[in-house]
C-alpha cells in the first residue's frame, strides 16, 4: 500500500496525461517498498519513466528544533480539538467559537493556563451571540486567540498560522527547498535507469506558483526528464520538462526539444514581502469565518 501523498500525486499526474495526451494511454506500475526507488514506473508508448514522489514542506523552529509547518499545524489543530472536547465535557461550550493558534514554545506546559482562559472566556460570553476576540497567550509575536462568532452551533473551530516567521524572499525560500530535494533525489535515484520524473506535492503554504517558477529559473535540473509540482486541487505545475507537449498540450506529442533545453511555463513576475504574506494569512482566516457562518446560517434555513 502506497502512502496517500504518493497516490495523490500519481492520480493527479495521471489525470493530466489522460486529459492532454490522446495518442497514448499512461500505464503505471507500483514498486514494492522493499524495491524502491523509484516509487512508480510509468509507461507511455515505448517510453518508460522512473517516477519519484515527495512532499516538499517548509520548516519552523519551535522549542529549539526545526519542525515542518504541516506537522505544526496538525499539532495545533489537535490542541484545539482537545480544548473543545474539554469545554463540552465541562458544559461551558455555548455557541460557535474560533481558536486561532500560532506556533508557541512550551505550549504543552501552558496547556492548563490556556484551558482556564478558554473556559473563562466561554463563561463570560455564554449568553451573547457574538463577542470580541481575546488573546489567551503570547510568545513573541505569536498568539493564541479566541473569538465567539455565533450562538449556534456549539463548537470550537481551529484556525492556524505559521505565525510571525521572518521569511526571506519567497523565491529564495523555495529555491533552498528545491535545491535540497533535487540533490537528495539525484543521490537516491543514481542506480535507477533514466528518464526520471520527479513529482512534488506542495506543502509550502506561503509560496505561490509564480514563486516556484521564479525559483526554477535559477536551478539546474540535470538528470531529470520532468519536475512538476502537484497542488491540493490536483492541478500540475511544470518546473521543467523535456517533453514540450506536457508544457503545451497543443504541441505535437512527438515534439521533443533539443537535448539540454529546459521548458517552463511563462514567468509571472510576482513577489510578496512580509506584509503580503500577512494579508494572505488574514484573508484565509476571513474566508474560514465566512464558510463557518454560512454553515451556521444553513442550520436555521
Amino acid at each position: 500500500m502506497k502512502p496517500k501523498d504518493e497516490e495523490f500525486c500519481r492520480e493527479a499526474f495521471d489525470g493530466f496525461l489522460r486529459k492532454h495526451l490522446a495518442k497514448e494511454e499512461p500505464r503505471w506500475d507500483g514498486v514494492k517498498q522493499c524495491d524502491e526507488p523509484p516509487d512508480y514506473y510509468l509507461d507511455i508508448g515505448t517510453d518508460r519513466f522512473a517516477v519519484e514522489v515527495t512532499s516538499i514542506v517548509d520548516y519552523i523552529t519551535v522549542n529549539g528544533s526545526e519542525k515542518s509547518s504541516v506537522g505544526i499545524a496538525a499539532g495545533l489543530v489537535e490542541f484545539c480539538k482537545e480544548r473543545g472536547q474539554e469545554a463540552l465535557d465541562e458544559g461551558v461550550l455555548h455557541g460557535c467559537y474560533e481558536l486561532f493558534l500560532e506556533p508557541m514554545n512550551n505550549l504543552g506546559a501552558r496547556k492548563q493556563e490556556i484551558k482556564k482562559r478558554v473556559f473563562d472566556y466561554m463563561r463570560r460570553t455564554a449568553h451573547v451571540k457574538k463577542a470580541d476576540p481575546e488573546v489567551l497567550a503570547q510568545d513573541g509575536h505569536n498568539i493564541i486567540q479566541i473569538e465567539k462568532w455565533s450562538d449556534q452551533p456549539n463548537c470550537l473551530e481551529p484556525s492556524t498560522s505559521p505565525g510571525g516567521v521572518e521569511w526571506g524572499s519567497p523565491k529564495e525560500e523555495v529555491r533552498k527547498l528545491l535545491v535540497g530535494v533535487l540533490r537528495n533525489k539525484c543521490e537516491k535515484l543514481r542506480k535507477v535507469s533514466r528518464p526520471w520524473i520527479l513529482l512534488l506535492l506542495d506543502r509550502y503554504n506561503l509560496a505561490e506558483p509564480a514563486d516556484w517558477l521564479d525559483a526554477a529559473q535559477t536551478l539546474s535540473f540535470d538528470g531529470f526528464h520532468t519536475v512538476a509540482c502537484v497542488w491540493d486541487d490536483q492541478s500540475t505545475l511544470f518546473l521543467h520538462s523535456q517533453k514540450k507537449c506536457w508544457i503545451d498540450p497543443q504541441a505535437s506529442y512527438d515534439e521533443i526539444p533539443n537535448s539540454g533545453d529546459t521548458i517552463k511555463f511563462p514567468r509571472k513576475h510576482h513577489h510578496r514581502g512580509k506584509k503580503e504574506h500577512m494579508s494572505r494569512r488574514m484573508y484565509t482566516i476571513s474566508m474560514q469565518r465566512v464558510l463557518i457562518m454560512l454553515v451556521v446560517a444553513c442550520l436555521f434555513v
